[in-house]
């Protein structure tokens, strides 16, 4: 490690074009907003500099970048991926082979490694401690995850007069508490991202804004709370239902959802002509149930706080 090390490092970090916004430069070339559009873009294009005059500059002078990001944990993605390629480099873990989840095995173990290391240097960085999920998701992939106790990251808070490498050790020796489940989207379902063109939303002024409504009406809150937190548990656990389902039952699946996927929800009923079909109908429909009260919830949410959790703009599809 001391002769990688001594013979210095550089590190070069690019961007896939999913973490940022293409907007502008699409509506520039007049060209439509379409999947297709975006996609033919040239894999970790540049982002967008500002042209006003900022920072001193005179104007027309290209200044620092204006990063207008999707909101899918850029930087979370970003300190990650540096973290494993260090780790890996320095030979610390070996992540050519490692799974997706953790547990006992080698490839596990290196892999919380990886996110006990990025976790503290993303609370480093950004000067707070967050839930880590964006961090659990870059190191783990798509799962359902619990977080870890804030407490496990309180040296890397307090680190004004803590030695670097005494951080590290403390986090590696702490009992990370945080949950992890493998999870995904039933086959033949895509999840998707709406871009409403308003611009970014800061995620620190919003979530102040959410924090200071939980305590300014708690009963209120609360209730908006629990409420959100059961429509999310049943959509996942609807999800969950059909992809067993899909593997059960592969060919009424498939039939079903293709089926639908070109009706309007109020005659999904109308297709199915067995039991089999009626379960994953059945399903489906609860799905789109409690993704509608999950939006209800979250909007109610936002007019409370007085921030655009979801925008009234949205409005819902024919699905």
């Amino acid at each position: 490690m001391s002769q990688l090390l001594v013979a210095g490092l550089n590190i070069t970090i690019i961007g896939h074009n999913d973490f940022y916004s293409y907007r502008k430069q699409i509506e520039a070339r007049g060209l439509p907003l379409t999947p297709e559009v975006l996609l033919s873009l040239p894999p970790f294009s540049s982002i967008t500099f500002n042209s006003e005059v900022a920072n001193g500059t005179m104007t027309g002078e290209k200044c620092k970048p204006e990063v207008a990001k999707t909101g899918l944990g850029s930087s979370a993605a970003m300190t990650t991926s540096v973290v494993a390629a260090l780790l890996h480099y320095l030979g610390a873990v070996n992540l050519s082979c490692s799974g997706q989840s953790s547990g006992d095995n080698a490839s596990g173990r290196e892999l919380d490694l990886v996110h006990a290391i990025a976790q503290s240097a993303h609370c480093l960085a950004q000067g707070k401690i967050g839930s880590g999920f964006d961090v659990s998701a870059a190191v783990y992939g798509s799962q359902r995850y619990v977080r870890f106790s804030p407490e496990i990251l309180s040296s890397a808070q307090a680190i004004g007069g803590t030695v670097l490498p005494d951080v590290v050790s403390d986090v590696l020796t702490q009992r990370w508490d945080h949950e992890n489940k493998q999870f995904s989207l039933p086959p033949l379902m895509t999840l998707l991202l709406g871009e409403p063109g308003t611009g970014g939303s800061s995620t620190p002024s919003m979530v102040g804004s959410v924090k200071r409504w939980l305590k300014s009406d708690p009963e209120k809150s609360r209730d908006t709370w629990s409420k959100l937190a059961i429509a999310n548990s049943t959509l996942e656990n609807q999800l969950r239902i059909l992809k067993g389902l899909s593997e059960n039952h592969h060919e009424a699946y498939e039939s079903m959802v293709r089926s639908c996927s070109r009706l309007t929800y109020g005659k999904w009923a109308e297709v199915a002509t067995n039991q089999h079909q009626e379960l994953i109908i059945r399903s489906l429909l609860a799905a789109r149930d409690a993704c509608l009260e999950i939006r209800l919830h979250m909007r109610e949410m936002g007019i409370a706080a007085g921030v655009p959790v979801r925008l009234s703009q949205i409005h819902k599809h024919g699905y």
